[in-house]
């Protein structure tokens, strides 16, 4: 009835509606020969429209952004119109707002999914009618993304449990994980390189790496890289930097590139190189002497570590063991001492003579683990005799560091006031009757979880008398 012109006229009945705005509402009911006067009502129109943009594509769990624009099309401001937003059913954004005429209003809102494919985004202005509308059509909208799956990786460095040493071979070791949606695999040729440098002299130098290559690790999990390399000679107290980089030819795209680097620095330490002064004359033992027992010394004898492995074109987790075996430094009298003798499998000679060191530091797994190939381990490359007359003093001048002969072979270094250039320890003349046993340590064995070290005692030697009792000067 807006049409109709204000006026007189036969009714039967008239039932007005609700005004949205400002009008209450109003039923008239007349008989049909009487007559009213009707007024006109005409009520407030509005015309709202909703428009929503999203990326065609997003990673999985990468955020992209929905891009809404509410809009009043017409001629008088609108006030409590409620407007919504959702992602696959899920409601991001539920209020109520308020629009100037011929205006709008934009709302962006970030979000991320971790399911793959197409999904709908749906948005909607007045879509209760709690306005009153002249055209409602164009009140709600919808996009549509697709979830692909993502590609994300992520380096750490897990720290050794011991410095690197000058002038021997070390493993670094790197943990790269897989947090996106995409399995690593031989085809997606996934590389780390690790480049390492240090200034010397005011000069920077570089150790060449090669790069990783090959690298496999399902989604959702993590894969050991490690890189076996040496430290050169004359680089004791000197920090070197590491760079490692994940994919460093660009090769594989990723949603995020910021973890896929580390730095990190390590001082390298000394190369051992104690060793003792020969025995002198003295007629009784040094006053800080006490009579002692090898001491229990802590040992990091063993290693495990897993890797994911590419068999039958498929992952196969691999878990590898390698552990110092039982032997001990074999020491034994010069055979030039006349006391030298040997009594239910016991060595025994007089104190001031000789004897020489055999250490054949083997390396075996442990049972349910496979023994690893030599690039991810490195022989025993260090060892040390702690001494009884020095009562086991780890100090320099007063241990002893051996000589690495090859293959994990230990011996004592050529003794030049020996006779014919032998490798021997001389015994303190004063060193008293009883057990003699030597302290052994290996060192820099090497494995991707970190350095292999251990304690073993030698044999014993027993010391009965001293060189006196076999030599004396013959007089004229």
């Amino acid at each position: 009835m807006s049409n109709v012109i204000t006026g007189t006229y036969i009714v039967e009945q008239m039932e007005a509606p609700v005004d949205y705005e400002k009008a209450a509402a109003v039923t008239v009911t007349v008989s049909k020969s009487a007559t009213t006067t009707i007024f006109v009502y005409n009520p407030i129109l509005y015309d709202f429209s909703v428009d929503v943009n999203v990326p065609s594509n997003a990673g999985q769990f990468e955020p992209f952004l929905i891009n809404t624009e509410f809009r009043n099309k017409g001629g008088k401001a609108a006030i409590n119109v409620p407007v919504k937003i959702s992602f696959e059913g899920t409601i991001l954004y539920d209020t109520a707002v308020s629009i100037p005429a011929g205006g709008s209003l934009t709302k962006i809102i970030s979000t991320s999914s971790d399911i793959l494919g197409n999904k709908t985004i749906l948005a909607s202005i007045n879509e209760s009618k709690t306005k009153r509308e002249s055209y409602s059509l164009d009140n709600t909208d919808s996009a549509f993304i697709t979830i692909d799956a993502a590609t994300n990786l992520k380096i750490e460095f897990i720290t050794p449990n011991m410095d690197y040493r000058e002038g021997t071979t070390v493993i670094s070791t790197f943990r790269v994980r897989n947090i996106g949606s995409v399995h690593m695999t031989p085809s997606s040729n996934l590389s780390v390189g690790l480049n390492i440098s240090y200034i010397q002299l005011s000069l920077t130098k570089s150790i060449i790496v090669p790069n990783a290559t090959q690298i496999i690790i399902p989604f959702g999990g993590d894969n050991l890289v490690f890189f076996k390399w040496t430290v050169p000679l004359g680089t004791a107290g000197v920090q070197f930097k590491f760079i490692a980089t994940i994919d460093p030819t660009n090769s594989i795209a990723e949603t995020a590139e910021s973890d896929n680097i580390i730095i990190l620095f390590r001082t390298i330490t000394e190369k051992k190189s104690s060793q003792t002064p020969d025995t002198i004359y003295e007629d009784k033992k040094p006053s800080w002497y006490n009579s002692t027992t090898p001491p229990s010394r802590i040992s990091c004898n063993a290693y495990t570590w897993a890797i994911w492995e590419w068999e039958n074109s498929w992952f196969v987790r691999k878990s590898y063991a390698l552990q110092l075996a039982s032997n001990v430094p074999s020491i034994v009298p010069d055979i030039n001492s006349p006391s030298r003798k040997i009594e239910f499998g016991i060595w025994s000679m007089g104190s001031g003579y000789g004897f020489t060191l055999d250490w054949n530091i083997g390396l075996q797994s442990i049972p349910g683990f496979i023994f690893p190939n030599s690039t991810a381990y490195t022989l025993p490359q260090t060892a040390s005799i702690y001494l009884p007359e020095f009562m086991y003093d780890t100090s320099n001048g007063k241990c002893r560091a051996l000589e690495n002969i090859g293959s994990g072979r230990f011996s004592l270094p050529i003794n030049p006031n020996s006779k014919n250039n032998t490798r021997l320890h001389f015994t303190p003349i004063w060193f008293p009757d009883g057990s003699y046993i030597c302290q052994g340590l290996a060192e820099d064995i090497w494995t991707p979880s970190g350095m292999i070290y251990g304690n073993f005692n030698s044999n014993e030697i027993k010391i009965s008398g001293s060189i006196y009792d076999d030599w004396y000067v013959k007089g004229r």
